[in-house]
């Protein structure tokens, strides 16, 4: 399964506009790193998105991260977003498991996460 790597990380951050330096790469990468792999997995950023570690971001930083999934300029995410990005990353959940991952972040039950 496919994991985001310290590096990965610097530079997915680094498109969406912040400059991390090694360090704060590492600690982050290190604070979600749950399952110890040495990166962060699908899951282990979904879990880290839903416990909003970006109460620090402001709301045009989280909407840039969040139009940077949301290729279609629809505002909303649909299980056919999260099933591209389950393929990008290589982590290959299976379809009930990105279903429940939706519902979860749904927070006005329609079928997408919207902004």
């Amino acid at each position: 399964m496919g994991v985001l790597l310290p590096n990965d990380l610097k530079l997915l951050l680094t498109q969406n506009g912040f400059e991390p330096n090694r360090k704060t790469t590492y600690e982050i990468t290190a604070e979600f790193d749950a399952e110890e792999t040495g990166g962060i997995s699908f899951i282990e950023f979904m879990k880290a998105m839903d416990t909003k570690p970006y109460r620090n971001e402001t709301k045009k930083e989280i909407a840039a991260i969040f139009k940077k999934y949301d290729r279609d300029n629809k505002s909303y995410l649909t299980i056919d977003d999260f099933k591209e990005i389950n393929q990008h990353v290589k982590e290959n959940l299976d379809e009930e498991t990105l279903l429940l991952m939706l519902e979860k972040a749904d927070s006005n039950k329609d079928g997408k996460i919207s902004f």
